[in-house]
């Protein structure tokens, strides 16, 4: 079954008078339960695809179909809801709200779709599984940029996604941290969690089933 279905997305940026394509036709389908990494340096284009993937932004031409839905047709309130239901996202760079607690960033995607679970121990035993928990109560400004990366991981799980986005979910990790992670997308992907992500990392890489290369805008 396919979860995501990209066609021939196309996005463009002006550099002062010049204009460049930083994803370049991209076609991408991903089925459930596959965990997918993109690699590539720096500035070739994988965040930008990512967050056309996650519909953050909107393609210059191309569409994505997430569990079916054409999501860069829907008015914008129903792109959020669906996107906080479905997308579990995991950003470059900090992304918690700095007025709240890690525990009640991590709480933030239940509290917004009103579905009435049980948050608070779902977001602690899932700080605990990376390592972080004696942290929950903690504002983010006191954290490690690694343990700000488990943090946002946590967020990007706790509503159980069909989908979860991670640009460099690894960055800043220490090697025990980074281990922690990817046991955890291993187990959540043996539950049937399909994963996205854009990586440095080849143990991260390891635990793919599938690895593309992005080039100067071109998915292989």
């Amino acid at each position: 079954m396919t979860i995501l279905k990209a066609t021939h997305l196309t996005k463009r940026f002006k550099r002062g008078d010049k204009s460049f394509e930083a994803v370049s036709n991209v076609s991408l389908d991903v089925k459930k339960g596959e965990v997918v990494s993109i690699i590539g340096r720096s500035g070739c284009g994988k965040t930008t695809l990512l967050n056309l993937l996650a519909g953050l932004i909107n393609p210059d031409s191309g569409q994505v179909e997430l569990d079916q839905m054409a999501i860069h047709s829907m008015p914008d309130d129903e792109l959020t809801t669906i996107r906080n239901r479905k997308i579990g996202f995991v950003p470059q760079g900090k992304s918690l709200l700095g007025s709240l607690s890690v525990l009640d960033n991590v709480r933030l995607p239940l509290f917004l779709a009103k579905n009435g679970q049980d948050s608070r121990q779902r977001a602690l035993d899932l700080l605990r599984a990376l390592g972080i928990g004696e942290l929950a109560d903690s504002q983010p400004a006191s954290l490690s940029g690694g343990e700000l990366r488990r943090a946002a991981l946590a967020r990007a799980l706790i509503a159980s996604p069909l989908l979860v986005i991670a640009d460099e979910p690894t960055s800043e990790m220490d090697g025990g941290s980074a281990e922690s992670f990817l046991n955890l997308v291993k187990l959540f992907n043996d539950q049937g969690m399909t994963f996205i992500m854009a990586t440095h990392d080849m143990k991260a890489a390891e635990i793919s089933g599938r690895v593309l290369k992005m080039d100067l805008g071109v998915l292989e």
